[in-house]
């Protein structure tokens, strides 16, 4: 199963990278001080410009877009989550942008439902019981059977 995208950026108001991560540079397939622009869906390119245009320092916009992805040189949906920075000593007004292709998210999806249909396959021919406890909510589920036929046994706290 592939990991799922992501990816940071720092660029300024004309989306020239100031710096990113390997990940971001691997996805749009530039060099480093390239522009994030030739990537970007030209139909929501002016939506981004005029998003970046307004955007205040501290302040938080998350839109999806479509970008070209270097390794297949299709573009995919990306859910891009941007951030407005201070300007540095030299006035410039920069932008972190934060990346996630939602087509691998759905891909993976579907491996994690896959691998949970086994997976219940196998309970239903064992016999066996499954637990889940969520040390955050302190929440057990105690359960026999597969997806279609589970059977919760229990389904409370440890205390």
């Amino acid at each position: 199963m592939a990991s799922i995208y992501t990816g940071i950026a720092v660029v300024d108001r004309k989306l020239q990278i100031a710096r990113a991560d390997e990940q971001f540079y691997e996805y749009i397939g530039s060099e480093n001080y390239a522009s994030v622009a030739g990537n970007i869906h030209s139909d929501d390119l002016p939506k981004l410009k005029e998003i970046l245009a307004q955007m205040e320092e501290g302040e938080d916009a998350v839109f999806l877009t479509r970008m070209k992805n270097s390794l297949d040189g299709e573009y995919h949906h990306v859910l891009t989550s941007l951030r407005g920075l201070a300007p540095d000593e030299d006035q410039v007004d920069y932008v972190e942008i934060r990346i996630q292709d939602i087509d691998q998210l759905d891909e993976k999806l579907e491996d994690i439902c896959d691998e949970n249909n086994l997976y219940s396959s196998f309970l239903e021919l064992w016999g066996e019981k499954l637990f889940i406890y969520d040390v955050r909510w302190d929440a057990l589920q105690v359960f026999s059977g597969g997806n279609k036929n589970r059977v919760y046994e229990f389904r409370g706290t440890l205390k």
